[in-house]
């Protein structure tokens, strides 16, 4: 949820902020959420924020400068856009969790590459900074 400030974190502005303009002109752009089959949908009944549209060249047509989403992140795994098909497809899955469980958090027939990879886990010097970020919250 967008926060109106650090005290009040579950304050929702209206509208999509400014994440229809990073999605149209970044140059990279990667998202980062749950993957349950609530926010991994087939269909969404409208759309705020372009990824690659249809397909491949949809981008172009629309005239967007933006590189479109080039990883997303969720809890299970990675997917990336596949070249050819921009289709959203698992690359890497985290320690502890198979294709079948992202597979079973998503509203469509999840495609997974035929290398799947394992994600590396987080080195000491990731945990470190992360644990100091995190202790800064609410501070």
């Amino acid at each position: 949820m967008i926060g109106a400030d650090y005290h009040h974190p579950k304050v929702r502005l209206p509208g999509a902020g400014g994440a229809p303009e990073i999605a149209a002109s970044c140059r990279e752009v990667v998202v980062v959420l749950r993957q349950t089959p609530r926010t991994f949908v087939d269909r969404v009944d409208f759309i705020t924020s372009v990824g690659f549209g249809s397909g491949s060249g949809d981008r172009q047509r629309f005239g967007l400068t933006g590189s479109g989403p080039r990883v997303v992140i969720t809890d299970f795994g990675i997917l990336s856009p596949d070249t050819e098909t921009c289709e959203l497809t698992l690359v890497s899955v985290h320690q502890g969790f198979s294709a079948e469980d992202a597979r079973a958090a998503t509203g469509w027939p999840l495609a997974v590459a035929s290398d799947l990879a394992t994600t590396d886990p987080p080195t000491q010097e990731e945990l470190t900074v992360l644990r100091r970020l995190e202790a800064t919250k609410g501070a």
